[in-house]
């Protein structure tokens, strides 16, 4: 009987195992029954995340275009303002010189040096010319007595060194500016860029040559050389001789107006 039973259950296990069809287990089940329902889910949410994320990109790229030009906008502001300033400096300036030189006409425009040469502008314009085209540059009067000449040079030193930077700066704009039509521009500004190398050439702490002497010169309270008599000076151009013999603080002065010049004038 055992044998029997043995064998039935063996022959039993047999056919369940290689004859009958396979039995999905709980998980398989569960699998295929809930994976029609999942598929729909999630091909339904793609659309929408989709959108939301190009929403947000577009939202982005429009807060960086708004940056990009608020900047723009900011650098223009800032340029303008910056031009503006700079315009209403310059109107400054340029009203600071147009006083020196009213000031400057009511004090010496009369006088005898420049009214024998037909005016101010006629007398830059002759000077400038005898210096370029004949290399001189001379300031004394052809009908002035000496003590006039003399007085008349005292008077304009002590003015110009009266002067400050500032208001030499805005008479030479407001002359390039106001005056740039008249016939003097033009050989004034070859004077000014020939003048200019040449005055910044010069050294006053180093002794030089005068006549036949290596020495330093003296020099009074405006900083013009002292001598007895006209000597030459054997280092220096004759402009540089000029400016040597008024001293470093007219020549500074002159410098100052021949830069501004050059800087404002259309030439």
């Amino acid at each position: 009987m055992l044998t029997l039973v043995f064998f039935l259950s063996t022959s039993w296990l047999l056919y369940e195992r290689n004859l009958a069809p396979p039995t999905p287990d709980k998980t398989e089940i569960t699998a295929t029954l809930s994976s029609p329902e999942v598929e729909p889910a999630e091909s339904s949410s793609t659309p929408a995340l989709a959108e939301e994320e190009q929403a947000e990109l577009q939202r982005l790229r429009d807060l960086e275009n708004e940056h990009k030009e608020l900047k723009l906008l900011n650098e223009r502001l800032s340029a303008e303002l910056k031009i503006a300033s700079k315009s209403k400096e310059s109107l400054e300036r340029m009203e600071a010189g147009r006083a020196m030189l009213r000031d400057f006409e009511k004090r010496f425009l009369n006088s005898q040096m420049f009214r024998e040469e037909g005016g101010f502008l006629s007398f830059l314009r002759n000077k400038s010319e005898a210096y370029l085209n004949r290399g001189e540059l001379k300031l004394k009067s052809r009908t002035m007595k000496d003590e006039e000449w003399r007085q008349l040079h005292q008077e304009l030193t002590q003015w110009l060194l009266e002067q400050n930077d500032e208001n030499i700066e805005g008479a030479a704009q407001f002359m390039g500016f106001f005056f740039a039509e008249t016939l003097y521009e033009i050989p004034l500004t070859l004077l000014a860029s020939r003048l200019v190398p040449e005055l910044e050439g010069i050294d006053f702490e180093t002794p030089v040559m005068i006549g036949k002497t290596l020495t330093t010169p003296q020099r009074d309270t405006n900083g013009e050389i002292i001598v007895s008599e006209p000597a030459h000076l054997d280092q220096y151009t004759m402009s540089q001789q000029f400016y040597y013999r008024r001293g470093p603080k007219i020549a500074g002065k002159t410098s100052i107006f021949l830069k501004a010049f050059l800087n404002y004038s259309d030439f």
